[in-house]
This record gives C-alpha cells, structure tokens and sequence, in this order.
C-alpha cells in the first residue's frame, strides 16, 4: 500500500513571554489557593514549548477528518483530555462562541477590580479587536501586589494567562475574547475550540 504524499506545512506560533508570566507567578500570596479557582495555569505557564515538535505534530492534522491521521489510528483531542490538562472543569453551560455581545465596561472592571474609568481609558481597538495592552496588565498586577489585594491579583494573573498562553491574537495585547472567556469561567470547550480552528484554518 502506497502511502499518499504528505506536503509540508509550515506554521507560525505566536511566541507568548513565559519568563514574565513565571516572574509574576513566584509572586502568588498562595499558589495552592489559585490552583484551587484557576486549576493547572501555573503548571502550563512553566512548561516550556518545543516549536519543533508542534511543526512536527500538526503535519499529521487531517483536514478533511478534523482529526491527526496516523498510519494505524487517529488521533481527536477532548474536552476530557483538556480538562484534565488544565484541571479546570467544564461547566455546564453554553461555551463561548465569539458571537456574544462584547462585555460591559462596568461588568469588565468588576471581573478585574478596576474602575469603569480605567477600562474606558485603556481598552484600544487593534485589528478590528478591543484588547488591554498587556503593559497596563502588568502594571496593576504589580499595584495589587503592592498593596496585597490577592484576589485582584490572582484574576489580573489568570488574564494575562488568558490573552498570552490560552489565546493569543496579538503579540502584547489581551483581547476582548480572552476577557469574555475568563468572565465566562468555562474555558476548556473555547480553548479546544480554538486549537482545532488555529489548526483548521492554516490547512
């Protein structure tokens, strides 16, 4: 049997900065506690990507299947394999679809303990997309550690975990999207969502 031939594919990963991410993660009041309401963010933010390997694996990725072809079987990510990765779970509850009505200014801040004044001043609009620079981001991570607001931490954290690991679009910026996923707090079924569609549509 004649093995069909395979084109190679080559594709462009968005390269998210894990060494601030990690520097900020060692600042955690209590990592067990953010393990706990955020599951295995930490634990994928300290593992490092092999750009390689997933040049090497998403060649496999069978567009007319939906799934990654092998010689003797096939291979299809789940929500349960997702899961268990981030330890999340998923909620049941209609996943985010990226059609939702873009988030309230007042309902944003009160997801990430800012003033309505501060998300006005500081969402801009970037390739057609609402997005915080990841700049102000860290900014007010830094002010909440300062002033040893925990929570407002831990959820500036998650977000920026969000828009630079789980969903990136654009390099320093967090976008709308990932905001909606985090004030959604079911973000395994978007994120399998997005792996297959970032795969899908290169192919």
């Amino acid at each position: 049997m004649t093995l069909p031939t395979r084109y190679i594919r080559q594709y462009g990963f968005i390269k998210p900065d894990l060494l601030s991410l990690r520097k900020l993660g060692r600042k955690l009041a209590c990592s067990e506690r953010f393990h706990i309401n955020y599951g295995n963010l930490l634990g994928i933010v300290k593992t490092d990507v092999d750009e390689g390997l997933l040049q090497n694996f998403v060649q496999f990725y069978d567009p007319a299947y939906r799934c990654f072809g092998f010689p003797d079987h096939q291979l299809v990510p789940t929500l349960e394999e997702y899961s268990h990765w981030t330890d999340l779970l998923i909620l049941d509850k209609v996943p985010f679809s990226g059609l939702e009505k873009t988030p309230r200014h007042s309902a944003i801040a009160t997801a990430l303990h800012l003033t309505t004044a501060e998300v006005k001043a500081n969402l801009q609009t970037k390739v057609k997309l609402l997005c915080f620079s990841t700049d102000f981001l860290y900014q007010k991570a830094a002010f909440f550690d300062e002033t040893s607001n925990v929570d407002a931490f831990d959820d500036i954290l998650t977000v920026l975990i969000y828009g630079l690991v789980f969903f990136p679009n654009l390099n320093n910026f967090d976008d709308i999207n990932a905001i909606h996923i985090f004030l959604s707090k079911n973000p395994v079924p978007a994120l399998l969502a997005d792996t297959y569609h970032s795969i899908h549509e290169r192919t």
